[in-house]
C-alpha cells in the first residue's frame, strides 16, 4: 500500500511538473519523454520512493496513451485551517490528511474542482 501511495504522488507531481516545465505548448514527445525520465527515476535506488524490494521487481510505471486533450490548466487556490482527518484505505490503516487546496479548471466544457489532500506524516518528513 505504501508503494501505491508513493505511485500516486508521483503522478501528482508528474502532472504538476510537466505542465509547469512545457505550460501550453507542450507536445506528446516531451510527455514521453517525461514519462520515461520518471521511469528511471523511480528504477534509480538513489531517487526511488519505492522500497528496495520492489526496486528489484520494477519494470516502469503503466500510462494511459499520451492525448494532449487532457491536458489542463488549473487554478490553485489553498485552502488553510483544514481540520486533518483519517482517510480511508483499502485496509484498516487511516493514514492523516488535511485539505490542502482546490484546483478549478474545465474539460470538455465542464467546469471542475479537484480538492488536493496532503498527508500529515510524509510532509513531516525530511527532503
Amino acid at each position: 500500500m505504501k508503494t501505491f501511495y508513493y505511485v500516486i504522488l508521483g503522478v501528482i507531481l508528474t502532472l504538476m511538473t510537466t505542465c509547469r516545465q512545457t505550460g501550453n505548448s507542450g507536445n506528446i514527445e516531451e510527455a514521453i519523454s517525461f514519462q520515461k525520465e520518471l521511469n528511471e527515476q523511480f528504477a534509480d535506488p538513489e531517487h526511488s520512493p519505492l522500497l528496495t524490494e520492489d526496486i528489484e521487481t520494477f519494470e516502469g510505471l503503466q500510462f494511459f496513451p499520451v492525448n494532449m486533450k487532457y491536458r489542463i490548466m488549473a487554478r490553485f487556490v489553498l485552502t488553510p485551517g483544514e481540520t486533518p482527518f483519517g482517510m480511508k484505505t483499502t485496509t484498516d490503516r487511516l493514514p492523516v490528511y488535511v485539505k490542502y487546496g482546490e484546483a478549478y479548471f474545465s474539460l470538455e466544457g465542464k467546469k471542475i474542482k479537484l480538492d488536493i489532500f496532503q498527508n500529515i506524516k510524509l510532509v513531516q518528513k525530511e527532503g
